[in-house]
């Protein structure tokens, strides 16, 4: 797996399901990973560090660029792997009535929507397909894999390049519009910018990164606990809103900070009298984060495993206690696989309310690691960091 490849399978049935449904073969591609947290969950939104990895699942999206016909002018035809025998239509001119379409391809709209950014679009149809192999629903960023996918493919149809972040920043922006959901900038941002090997240590206050190599004696497992989360439902939001009014009283208490980042425990319990005991523990979480985070980039750097490993541990019992995120499935899950040989750390990862965990795995135990924690019919894998999307001529 390099960065400046899509998995031949992808593309392949990709390419297929464009030469059914248009009868001609596409000629661009672009395509992004799915990506894992190490550890830093809730905080990109408060300013704080996060540490992902991009996995080796992909979202692919072809295209043979705007051609006369179909909807006319500024159209929109889209097929997708997942849905066999569905085909969506609209017109780029009606990007901001994103209710009209299905929930799936209101994030290819909204990507596309912000990439013309109130330009007329060009004349002709565009006609898309994807395929993709990250688990939707379990917490792996198949949303923003799939719109920095398209968000590059359009780049290479339209001319249009931008900076690697910038196609970040836009594609949050997309979700922001397409179903509502507060996110910050780790999922996009690791999709646009993970480099083979490296965790990406994002300073989401700044919108920059670090990368952080893994050390080769390690592997990083993946399991579903079979819970579908569900962000857009309105729980991720709440934990939003919760951060912010925490950070209202801290500001109100001790003077202006830009974010929870930015706040200490000490400007916390000044101001704790003063809010909810949900607000006071979210933002406890938050702060102890940011600080788990920087201590885990360290610990990688010098390969001290057992300080990672421990790091993971607190993060997952801060989700758990404070920031009240996890469920008795991720809680059973990590347990598991902490009862296995040679596993390192293990925590809950993504937004929560379900989705999956992540382990830190000595490399000669990874496999048997997996099949512990897939012995049941759950989805488990091992990957390593992979590469992160581009665009490119088939």
């Amino acid at each position: 797996m390099t960065a400046a490849s899509p998995k031949p399978e992808l593309l392949h049935n990709a390419t297929e399901i464009y030469r059914s449904a248009f009868g001609r073969a596409p000629v661009v591609c672009g395509w992004a990973p799915g990506r894992v947290n190490l550890i830093g969950e809730h905080v990109d939104y408060c300013g704080g560090f996060v540490l992902p990895v991009a996995i080796d699942r992909q979202t692919v999206a072809v295209s043979s660029g705007f051609e006369p016909g179909g909807s006319g002018e500024g159209g929109v035809v889209l097929v997708s792997a997942a849905r066999p025998g569905e085909r969506v239509e609209w017109r780029l001119t009606e990007f901001p009535r994103l209710t009209n379409l299905p929930v799936w391809c209101r994030y290819i709209a909204a990507v596309i929507g912000e990439a013309l950014d109130g330009a007329d679009p060009p004349p002709g149809t565009i006609h898309l397909a994807i395929a993709g192999d990250v688990p939707i629903g379990a917490g792996l960023s198949s949303s923003a894999s799939l719109e920095v996918a398209v968000a590059l493919l359009f780049e290479a149809v339209t001319g249009r390049a931008r900076a690697r972040v910038d196609t970040a920043r836009l594609c949050r922006r997309a979700e922001h519009a397409a179903v509502g959901v507060p996110c910050g900038i780790m999922d996009q941002y690791t999709a646009a910018l993970a480099e083979p090997g490296r965790a990406v240590r994002i300073d989401c206050e700044i919108e920059a990164h670090r990368s952080v190599p893994l050390p080769e004696s390690v592997r990083v497992v993946v399991a579903d606990s079979g819970v579908k989360h569900a962000l857009a439902a309105g729980d991720y939001a709440a934990c939003r809103a919760s951060c912010e009014r925490a950070l209202a009283a801290i500001v109100q208490a001790v003077g202006p900070r830009p974010n929870l980042r930015r706040c200490s425990m000490a400007d916390l319990l000044l101001a704790s009298g003063a809010m909810k005991h949900e607000d006071f523990a979210r933002a406890r979480h938050v702060i102890l984060e940011c600080g788990r985070v920087s201590q885990a980039v360290e610990a990688l750097l010098r390969a001290d495993l057992a300080t990672v490993g421990r790091l993971m541990a607190e993060s997952h019992a801060s989700l758990r206690d404070d920031f009240k995120v996890s469920c008795k499935e991720l809680d059973e899950l990590v347990e598991r696989a902490l009862g296995q040989p040679g596993v390192i750390g293990a925590r809950m990862t993504g937004g929560g309310f379900g989705g999956c965990i992540v382990a830190l795995v000595e490399a000669p135990r990874a496999s048997e690691v997996v099949a512990a924690l897939g012995a049941d019919g759950r989805l488990a894998f091992q990957t390593p960091a992979a590469g992160a999307g581009g665009a490119a001529s088939l």
